[in-house]
């Protein structure tokens, strides 16, 4: 029975650290549109030319890219494609008869499909929050 506490307590503790970087990562996301739309809002008391967006369409804006910020980033998405271009053997991928793109993209999105529960999460939390 001990073995079997012990396994539970390690595998609690192991999910607990994911979730708290979860929660710290949802953080960083809501202080940073906080930060930018008030940077966006500074800018608009400021200045007296007409903007091309009105200030409630760029915080819909800015909650939106915060929220899809993790698909939107192939550079964190996939390090492979860093290491096929710095060593050299993105040629090899460029001799292939396919679309290199689309290629990249589906390898990418199958990788972050994994990953898109925090992602969904984040989303669903600005969404309940900005409305």
């Amino acid at each position: 029975m001990r073995a079997y506490l012990s396994v539970f307590k390690l595998r609690l503790i192991h999910g607990m650290q994911y979730r708290v970087a979860a929660y710290a990562g949802i953080a960083t996301q809501f202080f940073w549109g906080f930060m930018i739309i008030m940077v966006f809002e500074a800018f608009y008391s400021s200045s007296g030319a007409t903007q091309p967006m009105t200030l409630s369409q760029l915080v819909t804006y800015v909650w939106l890219q915060q929220s899809f910020l993790y698909f939107i980033m192939m550079w964190y998405r996939d390090h492979s494609l860093f290491d096929l271009i710095t060593q050299g053997n993105i040629a090899y991928e460029l001799c292939r008869p396919l679309n290199l793109l689309f290629f990249m993209v589906c390898q990418t999105d199958c990788w972050s499909s994994r990953r898109s529960y925090s992602t969904v999460s984040t989303y669903i939390s600005c969404v309940i929050f900005s409305t």
